[in-house]
């Protein structure tokens, strides 16, 4: 639904905290069940989404999106890996540019 709202609409605003909360709580989840969660996600489009919450405007939607980019990487860093390598042949639209434009801020 994330890849369908808008940016700057409450929509955008309350998904992007929803991500927030559900990789939050993902931390107390077992093993198994957090990879299950996580493995979902991402199957799902979460790096995509994030690279677009990195990309706002409002510093407080990206440090929610960098808090969801921790804790996927606490959880599962190859995963981002493999991700970013995919990425590797695209020019403009990487996540990797877009998380250290964010950290350059």
């Amino acid at each position: 639904k994330m890849k369908n709202v808008e940016r700057k609409t409450p929509d955008w605003t309350n998904l992007v905290e929803f991500l927030q909360e559900i990789c939050d709580h993902a931390k107390h989840l077992q093993l198994q069940q957090r990879h299950q969660l996580f493995v979902s996600l991402i199957k799902l489009g979460l790096f995509d989404v994030t690279c677009s919450i990195l990309q706002d405007e409002d510093d407080s939607i990206r440090l929610k999106g960098m808090d969801v980019m921790m804790s996927t990487l606490q959880h599962d860093p190859s995963s981002l890996r493999s991700f970013l390598m995919q990425q590797e042949n695209k020019e403009n639209s990487t996540l990797l540019k877009t998380m250290i434009d964010t950290l350059m801020l």
